[in-house]
């Protein structure tokens, strides 16, 4: 959470009302290596927005960096070392006390059913996940479209495998698109696409470390969806 100058009333990013505002970075600052990129994502946000996402901050360092394609990228590695570890030793980690108590050892099989060996998986309340990644993505959309994705929407948030990765990116390719949007050398970009008729509507690709990606949906309030939402750490 960041505060820059005095506070001024401004329409919040997150939850849409006028109130006393300041900038929040959309992308958490601590996903990045010293030094941050010149140009962060901020957005106007109110005291009680800025608060409720700053508490996700680190838990999504911890979620991507400890992930099992995440944890391949050398920066994800420094984050890891630098950060991480340090939370952990302080007793400060969620997602490693989550992962202490319930992860299990799990067989990975790929989409095409090769088998590619074994590693621990756990899994975190998904109206946390959902909660982290509606901050990102109302974050993200007000920062491009200037518009508040209405308050009531609902969100569906998938981890995705390669393959599935690829092929919802073969999707985006197939109609028109907005982004890429990149942010640091390899450590986020994204992609999405909205519907005309309805602000609700949004489809969005978050990729983190090169290697971590997210399918975000957003719909009118409503919507039935049946999420799940699985996580290897």
């Amino acid at each position: 959470m960041t505060k820059h100058g005095r506070q001024r009333t401004r329409q919040c990013a997150y939850c849409g009302k006028h109130r006393e505002i300041t900038r929040d970075h959309v992308i958490p600052r601590c996903l990045f290596p010293r030094p941050l990129p010149n140009k962060m994502v901020t957005v106007p946000a109110c005291n009680d927005c800025n608060s409720k996402k700053a508490r996700h901050d680190d838990f999504l360092r911890d979620l991507l960096t400890s992930d099992i394609a995440g944890n391949e990228s050398p920066i994800a590695q420094q984050i890891f070392q630098e950060k991480v570890l340090s939370s952990h030793r302080q007793g400060k980690s969620l997602l490693a006390r989550i992962a202490l108590d319930e992860a299990k050892e799990t067989p990975i099989i790929t989409e095409s059913g090769y088998y590619w060996g074994g590693c621990h998986v756990a899994h975190f309340d998904l109206n946390r996940a959902i909660e982290m990644f509606s901050f990102l993505v109302r974050g993200l959309y007000f920062r491009l479209r200037r518009i508040v994705l209405p308050p009531d929407c609902t969100f569906d948030v998938r981890r995705l495998g390669s393959e599935d990765a690829n092929k919802w990116w073969e999707f985006f390719k197939e109609n028109q698109y907005n982004g890429p949007y990149t942010l640091g050398d390899s450590v986020f970009w994204c992609a999405y696409q909205y519907a005309a008729r309805d602000d609700a509507i949004t489809f969005w690709i978050l990729v983190f470390y090169d290697r971590v990606f997210y399918r975000v949906v957003t719909m009118p309030a409503g919507f039935e969806w049946e999420p799940k939402t699985e996580h290897m750490v």
